[in-house]
């Protein structure tokens, strides 16, 4: 892929390259417009000087290298669990179209990515302390790693029996019950409290750094609520997930036929979809280049489209309320991750890498057939991306 690929930067390759070059030539300046701390650079900087690495496609050869650890972490994590495909599982991530592009350029996603699958093998693995550590380094990455540093919290809970425990507490509440919340809540620190640890240290971040991000900072603004994020993410997932979905299809009709009450639900999402179509980011500039924005503005200017593309949205959501998870402490995912997005201005596909991910690792495999046509369908989708990277046609 990287003999392929263009020597042109691509997107955001420009800045990262520069403080990769930066902390390779054993110079400590921050780029200015880096938003993130730059621990992703200053690892693939020094990787790349002890290895004697001096050219861009070398370069990203190491950060691909990193990325590819995310791969191999989640084989572990699904070996761990049991999984009836861990391998193909594993190859759907690799070939996944939100990952792939990703591995093979100079971006800290994936690089991220690794660090909050390692956190969730060390809780399922009840090694608390190193998990909360892990977390407190996926916060040296990406900022953004906050929400799922607080998902891995909430899962420890839920494993150590805490929220048991708080519910025991009010189903059986007397005259003591501030004392027996106390005592609850005391247990569940005493158990889970390290993970308080990466939460007090990024409020100590904001507060010396007076914001969440470090340089372009008129972008990186949080306030508001902005639902689009949402359903774009549910739009991504409905055409990555396709053959599940379709696989979905009878669980879903026999959901609709049960609850009716669903139907007015997605009655009133489409409302809310309709109402808050609204671009409003600097950054979601109209492009042909970045797919993400050529398909924001086409649907924001052709009515039927827009209303089409709700439909695909109904689909991933139905289809993940009828697709089961591995445990039900998984199911903080979905809560966490409107959390992570709702706030964010920003349509950007590489927002829903880690929820897609866990996603992946947490939901129960279907049969082999489904499982191999949905690896197929992530190499198609890929092969095309590929095909639009190499040509400097398009990115997502």
């Amino acid at each position: 892929m990287s003999l392929i690929l263009p020597m042109a930067t691509i997107a955001d390759e420009l800045f990262h390259l520069a403080q990769i070059a930066l902390f390779k030539a054993s110079s400590y300046t921050i780029v200015p417009a880096l938003t993130m701390p730059p621990t992703y650079h200053f690892v693939v900087g020094k990787i790349a000087g002890i290895l004697g690495v001096e050219t861009f496609s070398g370069i990203r050869m190491v950060s691909a290298g990193i990325s590819f650890v995310a791969v191999l972490l989640a084989w572990v994590y699904l070996q761990n669990q049991k999984s009836t495909f861990p391998l193909l599982q594993s190859a759907q991530l690799l070939f996944s179209p939100l990952l792939w592009p990703v591995y093979w350029i100079l971006y800290t996603d994936i690089p991220s990515l690794v660090t909050t699958i390692l956190s969730l093998i060390l809780l399922v693995n009840q090694r608390y302390l190193l998990s909360a550590l892990v977390c407190l380094i996926s916060l040296c990455f990406r900022q953004h790693n906050i929400f799922w540093v607080l998902l891995v919290w909430l899962i420890a809970m839920d494993q150590t029996g805490c929220w048991t425990r708080l519910l025991e507490v009010f189903k059986n509440s007397g005259q003591s019950l501030f004392q027996k919340t106390a005592d609850a809540a005391r247990k569940c620190l005493a158990s889970t409290g390290v993970y308080l640890i990466p939460i007090v240290c990024f409020m100590g971040f904001i507060y010396f750094n007076k914001g969440v991000a470090l340089g372009d900072r008129q972008a990186q603004q949080f306030g508001g609520l902005y639902p689009l994020q949402i359903f774009s993410c549910l739009f991504v997932l409905g055409l990555l997930l396709l053959p599940l979905h379709i696989s979905n299809i009878p669980k879903m009709l026999m959901l609709l036929k049960k609850h009716l009450w669903l139907i007015l639900l997605l009655g009133a999402l489409f409302v809310l979809y309709m109402k808050t179509f609204k671009i409003v980011h600097l950054h979601n500039f109209p492009s042909d280049y970045f797919l993400r924005n050529w398909l924001l503005y086409f649907l924001d200017g052709h009515f039927r489209y827009k209303v089409a593309a709700f439909g695909l949205i109904a689909l991933a959501f139905l289809s993940l309320i009828v697709t089961p998870l591995r445990s039900k402490e998984n199911y903080w995912l979905y809560a966490v991750t409107i959390l992570a997005l709702l706030p964010v201005s920003l349509i950007e596909q590489r927002y829903y890498i880690v929820p897609f991910t866990l996603l992946m690792l947490f939901r129960q495999p279907k049969n082999f057939i489904t499982e191999l046509a949905l690896l197929v369908w992530f190499v198609i989708l890929s092969a095309g991306i590929t095909y639009g990277m190499a040509s400097m046609q398009f990115f997502i």
